[in-house]
């Protein structure tokens, strides 16, 4: 099958998290402060192409672009009315569809997590760890603004430079955003088709750090199939919990569909990619209109928003490569 490429003859690819704020800055120092961010750039969405774009009650939007110095990936911020009456935490356990945290490597965990925590920035839970293939995984969230939540991941350096661009400072740039779903395999068919995406890393991992993590008082076994360009760029990890062979039911209903702005937190992704040859292959029925966005870093481009099979919206903006 030909990867799709849009006219620039580029693949599309994971910028990083659309984030829902109520403020910007300080959703800036957050990540600035814990995973190396800085401003790339700023624009405005007037109220219509607020709905196209970041949800149908957003109204007007002012935007931030941020991005890991010396790397092709940061986030986008939001910021528009109140938010809505549902906060449906990013972090929930099991929560399906809905992005949990940013997940960045961090050579040395205790450093980081120290820095965080100097910073006011808490650390939720205990440290996790698993084994893999490649060997002994450290995890540990950190809770900041919006209830985004940064998951550091440390490990064997030598296993990690096979999925980070950055392993000389506090934090790595985005590595990926994990998605909690039923069925991944509506998702993998649609990237594959829209976006020319393949899965580029599989795992499973169990233990008692898992069911803790999750909230189970059984053993669970988490599966997943990550979705991207390549191991180093961004992926999506669409991850099933499964207890006895079977998928562990949520603990709480879906949140297919509901996680649109001005409701806070990971509300999408942003892809760097051809807005108008993405909706043509997505579709009327998982596609918006393509409008014009203009940022302050990359002048004038297309976006539009498409919703794959989980639920959860991405922004497809040409210019960022």
């Amino acid at each position: 099958m030909a990867v799709p490429a849009g006219a620039s003859g580029r693949r599309a690819r994971i910028y990083g998290p659309l984030v829902s704020v109520a403020d910007l800055d300080a959703q800036t120092r957050f990540l600035a402060d814990v995973v190396g961010m800085d401003v790339r750039g700023e624009g405005r969405l007037d109220a219509d192409a607020g709905a196209a774009l970041v949800g149908p009650g957003a109204g007007a939007v002012d935007l931030r672009l941020l991005e890991t110095p010396g790397t092709p990936t940061g986030a986008l911020l939001c910021c528009s009315g109140p938010s809505g009456d549902e906060p449906g935490p990013t972090g929930v356990p099991r929560e399906r569809s809905l992005l949990k945290a940013v997940d960045v490597y961090a050579p040395d965990l205790e450093a980081a997590l120290g820095h965080a925590h100097g910073l006011g920035y808490a650390r939720l839970g205990a440290i996790a760890r698993y084994d893999l293939p490649g060997g002994t995984l450290r995890e540990a969230h950190v809770a900041g603004p919006d209830e985004v939540r940064v998951a550091m991941l440390s490990g064997d350096p030598t296993f990690f430079t096979s999925f980070v661009r950055v392993t000389d400072r506090r934090t790595s740039e985005v590595l990926s955003l994990p998605l909690p779903v039923d069925d991944a395999e509506p998702s993998v068919a649609f990237y594959a088709d829209v976006l020319g995406w393949e899965v580029v890393y599989e795992y499973a991992i169990d233990g008692p750090s898992l069911s803790a993590l999750v909230g189970s008082a059984g053993p669970v076994t988490l599966r997943a199939r990550n979705v991207g360009t390549a191991t180093r760029d961004p992926y999506l990890g669409l991850v099933t919990y499964e207890t006895s062979g079977r998928t562990l039911q949520p603990d709480r209903p879906s949140s297919h569909g509901r996680r649109d702005a001005p409701r806070r937190g990971l509300v999408g992704l942003v892809v760097a990619g051809d807005a108008d040859d993405a909706r043509t292959r997505a579709g009327d029925s998982r596609s918006g209109p393509v409008v014009d966005l203009a940022l302050s870093c990359v002048g004038a481009v297309r976006a539009t928003r498409i919703r794959p099979p989980h639920g959860v919206p991405h922004v497809v903006v040409g210019g960022l490569a």
